[in-house]
Formats: C-alpha cells, sequence, structure tokens
C-alpha cells in the first residue's frame, strides 16, 4: 500500500500584520497539494490551478516568509502563485519512504539548505 504524505509547509514569523501573536511565535500553515492531474509526476488541473490562486489570495497577508515544498510538481505548483506574489524562494524538501519497527511506511524530511 502506497502512502503520500505530500504537503506544503509555508512558515509565517512573528511579525506578521494581521495576526495577534506574542514575541517568538512562528506560525506554521500546512497544506495538501491541490487538484492533480493523473500520472507519475502530474501538473495541477485547471480546478488545481484555480484553488492555488484562492490559497493565494488568503494566505498573502499573513507574513509568510518562507516556502517549503516537495520535490513533486503538484506540490511546487500549489505554492508558485503565492511564492510569485510574495517574491520569495521556495525551498524543496526530499520526501523520502522508510521503515519502523511496526513496518508501516512512514516519510522521512529532508530539508535542502540550497533553495530553488
Amino acid at each position: 500500500m502506497k502512502y503520500l504524505f505530500i504537503f506544503l509547509a509555508l512558515v509565517g514569523l512573528q511579525n506578521s500584520a494581521n495576526a495577534q501573536q506574542e514575541p517568538g511565535i512562528t506560525k506554521i500553515f500546512i497544506v495538501r497539494h491541490a487538484e492533480k492531474e493523473s500520472g507519475k509526476d502530474p501538473l495541477l488541473t485547471a480546478a488545481g490551478n484555480a484553488r492555488a490562486g484562492d490559497l493565494m489570495r488568503t494566505l498573502q497577508n499573513e507574513g509568510i516568509q518562507k516556502i517549503y515544498v516537495s520535490q513533486y510538481r503538484r506540490t511546487q505548483n500549489t505554492g508558485d502563485s503565492l511564492r510569485s506574489q510574495l517574491k520569495l524562494i521556495r525551498f524543496i524538501i526530499q520526501l523520502i519512504p522508510c521503515a519502523i519497527i511496526s513496518l508501516m511506511p512512514l516519510w522521512s524530511i529532508v530539508i535542502l539548505e540550497k533553495p530553488f
């Protein structure tokens, strides 16, 4: 059985203009990719692109300063509208399947230091 834990993590820091936060608090948004086409590493559908635009409009004033996406195009495409609007670079996270004692597949995350 295949487990896909693909996500788009958007990190907003404590100086958000619209958020009432205590100093030192980091706000993290975790979003699953928008609707995708079929295939191994597909792009977004028209509905997925529309949803990515909705995501951008929803989060553009949240003080987001970094965008982390997986190596898959669907996650990168989901975050591209917001990334472009905020003039940010994206950080690619490599998702690597691994196993634990119970032999249930999990995903291990390795963050690359080099932004793309």
